[in-house]
């Protein structure tokens, strides 16, 4: 028997531990969760920027191609207008890759959300499970069909 007992109040200890630790897992998560949306936002303002770098130089590439072109500089003109397919083909690339980023963000929240939900629903559970054992489903039945006799009687006066 005192083996056992040992056993139980280990377990015990072990389950008042884990209560304590569950908030700060939470929150570490929590804060995980919080630093892998600061790091996704700084990456997608740092993809705009190089979008925005690569528009500008687009248009002075656009600019030098008709400067090229007034001149009669074919040759140039041939090579500038490759660069400019380049610069586009870089931003589509830019662009493809930040709505990934944007889907990988978007996954994060949902199952940040999704793991809140599932911590509500196990505490609403357990309430559930206390309020099953405290409130014997027989003495509620007993009390209906007093209230519904008693009611009966009055309606009757």
């Amino acid at each position: 028997g005192n083996k056992a007992g040992k056993k139980q109040q280990k377990i015990r200890m072990a389950a008042i531990v884990d209560k304590m630790l569950a908030p700060r897992r939470e929150r570490k998560i929590k804060e995980q969760l919080k630093q892998q949306d600061r790091e996704l936002r700084k990456s997608d303002r740092e993809l705009e920027r190089e979008v925005m770098h690569l528009n500008r130089q687009e248009a002075q590439i656009k600019a030098e191609i008709k400067k090229c072109a007034k001149q009669g500089n074919e040759q140039a003109a041939r090579t500038l207008a490759k660069s400019l397919v380049q610069s586009r083909n870089q931003k589509t690339k830019l662009y493809s890759t930040k709505a990934q980023m944007r889907s990988v963000q978007m996954n994060i929240k949902t199952q940040g959300a999704t793991q809140k939900m599932t911590g509500a629903m196990s505490n609403a559970g357990k309430v559930m499970g206390k309020m099953n054992q405290r409130v014997k489903p027989e003495e509620v039945n007993k009390v209906m069909q007093q209230f519904a006799k008693e009611n009966t009687m009055m309606e009757m006066k």
